[in-house]
């Protein structure tokens, strides 16, 4: 089977093992649909600080052999022997439009997306002047109203109201339960143009389904202009390009007003290090002005300790996450500094000068940033102590400092720092993930890209042969810890963290990777640089879900794995792709 990825200037075919697929709204609306089932299959829209699921399938009734996929970004078509169906989610609605040539059934789940609570779902269907009309209450253990909602459908239902159990192998293979839940069928829907709207009344419901179902050609119209926009060809492959454009895309549809989602579906909130690791390659999809804004919007949210909450509108704080607060700050004020008024200058400054006190008075030692457990991206284990990559943050930070500041001490604090990462960390051609344990990780990567000025490039490129030696999968990625160690783990352990930073290979990292040594020595590193990108355009192209790029895969074969749709794996590709030449 084929997807063929539609384009502006061609369409791009791949021979496909895959069906999964996700469209995504622009305001975290997203439709999500794979292969097995799972709980975080279907349709979803925002709800409050959550996610609502609205429903979890559509059966149709008439389908013989599915023959091709196009994919258009905005929306997806599967074109069957002898039916064809398309999926559209227009930006800025709770809403999604299914073209069948063929009835289908809803199967509708209510539900925030964690609550597994099964009792207390309560579903009125009525029809109303052409219209299928549901009425949702969400009742609690207490038969108290949780909350109501309704959805709208422009269609007349053919009633056969029934209770179906749905089974979720997709999550089975995550260890990821409950794997299986009932789901409420109301009846069947005739083939069609049909809009499914939800709102939190019934009017509000009714309006947008009329508005949606007059303008659907002028939306879609929108949506495909949109994408266009944003597209490039920076590469001779086209299907280099392909990926590079629907990774940009998928990108810019997560990038919200509140932040860069981290992934989907179950990572739909900004995350602070996901979205400052992602936010260079978004502002050069939505503009230098996107960037201060979020910027701004960190600075306000820095906790009394100075230090940044792992995800937006919670407590706690990470050291990697405030030491790219200051990196990015760094990258905004030294690249587009005219963006910021005199008054947003003095609040970034005050507010930069809180935390990094802070840092050096109660974080740092002899310039040294400790962590404490779960503080790095590597929160399934504690890693607390010295890590190799926040020490590159912490020169950061003095670099942002020292520009902020002009005093020239910074410039000594850096150098004892460096003296001191290479005395503790650097030792016949090894860089440790910390000095104790002395591991092998792929943080060293991390470390170059953010700052790589401790070490000589021939001792950089020692760093890397050896590095690569101990994390090298053959498919073309690098091992979250050395493939000798007794707690290396090869294969996706799923939901279960086993595996999570103890063998599989993060996508994002690989990436960064793939750019340090390009940046480094790309005629040396071809080789792998070529690997590590083949292996990610793959992925995105036909192993997973079409288009996206996931979280992570197994170190013994190249699969898509974790969450199906992850931000900086996009943004590092990108970054990878625009500067390799």
């Amino acid at each position: 089977m084929k997807v063929n990825y539609v384009l502006s200037n061609y369409r791009y075919s791949e021979d496909i093992d895959t069906e999964d697929f996700m469209l995504v709204g622009n305001n975290k609306t997203f439709f999500n649909s794979l292969k097995g089932g799972s709980k975080y299959n279907g349709f979803f829209v925002p709800f409050k600080t959550e996610m609502l699921k609205i429903f979890d399938s559509l059966t149709f009734l008439n389908l013989n052999n599915l023959e091709s996929i196009d994919h258009y970004g905005y929306k997806l078509v599967k074109k069957f022997s002898n039916n064809q169906i398309e999926y559209f989610i227009p930006d800025n609605f709770n809403s999604i439009i299914i073209k069948s040539t063929t009835n289908f059934e809803i199967n509708f789940d209510i539900k925030q997306i964690f609550d597994q609570y099964e009792f207390g779902r309560i579903y009125d269907v009525k029809i109303i002047n052409g219209k299928t009309i549901i009425h949702f209450k969400k009742l609690d253990e207490n038969n108290s109203l949780q909350y109501s909602c309704f959805v709208v459908i422009n269609s007349e239902i053919i009633k056969n109201e029934k209770w179906m159990k749905k089974e979720f192998l997709f999550d089975k293979k995550r260890s990821s339960p409950p794997y299986s839940r009932y789901v409420f069928s109301p009846g069947t829907f005739n083939q069609g143009n049909i809009v499914i709207s939800y709102a939190s009344t019934g009017k509000k419901a009714i309006e947008e389904n009329v508005y949606i179902e007059k303008n659907q050609e002028s939306l879609l119209e929108k949506a495909k202009s949109n994408f266009e926009k944003i597209q490039k060809f920076p590469k001779k492959s086209k299907k280099i390009n392909t990926a590079y454009n629907f990774s940009r895309f998928y990108l810019n549809q997560i990038s919200t007003d509140s932040g860069v989602l981290a992934g989907l579906p179950w990572f739909f909130r900004p995350w602070t290090r996901d979205e400052l690791i992602s936010l260079p390659a978004v502002i050069k999809l939505k503009g230098a002005e996107y960037g201060k804004k979020r910027l701004m919007a960190f600075s306000s949210s820095l906790n009394y300790d100075g230090l940044l909450p792992n995800i937006t509108g919670t407590t706690g704080g990470a050291k990697d996450s405030i030491g790219l607060f200051f990196r990015f700050a760094y990258l905004m004020l030294t690249k587009h500094k005219k963006l910021f008024s005199d008054k947003e200058m003095a609040i970034l400054k005050k507010k930069l000068e809180l935390s990094s006190y802070c840092i050096m008075k109660y974080y740092s030692e002899n310039h040294m940033l400790i962590s404490n457990n779960q503080e790095t991206w590597m929160d399934s284990l504690s890693r607390s102590g010295k890590r190799i990559e926040i020490q590159s943050l912490m020169l950061i930070i003095l670099e942002t400092m020292k520009f902020i500041s002009k005093d020239t001490i910074y410039i000594s604090f850096q150098n004892q720092l460096r003296r001191q990462i290479k005395k503790d960390f650097f030792n016949n051609g090894f860089l440790y993930d910390d000095p104790v344990e002395k591991e092998i990780r792929p943080n060293v990567f991390l470390a170059y890209y953010y700052d790589n000025s401790f070490l000589k490039s021939n001792d950089w490129k020692k760093v890397f042969l050896n590095s690569t030696k101990k994390l090298w999968a053959k498919w073309g990625g690098l091992a979250t810890l050395d493939t000798q160690s007794q707690k290396f783990r090869p294969n996706h352990s799923g939901e279960v963290a086993d595996s999570y930073h103890n063998g599989d290979s993060w996508f994002f990292v690989n990436l960064i990777a793939a750019t340090t040594m390009n940046r480094l020595d790309n005629k040396f590193f071809k080789k792998y640089i070529e690997k590590i990108l083949n292996a990610s355009t793959s992925v995105c192209l036909s192993q997973g879900t079409l288009g996206c790029l996931p979280e992570v895969s197994s170190f013994n074969e190249l699969k898509s794995q974790g969450s199906p749709l992850q931000a900086w794996s996009l943004a590092t590709y990108i970054e990878l792709v625009e500067e390799l030449k």
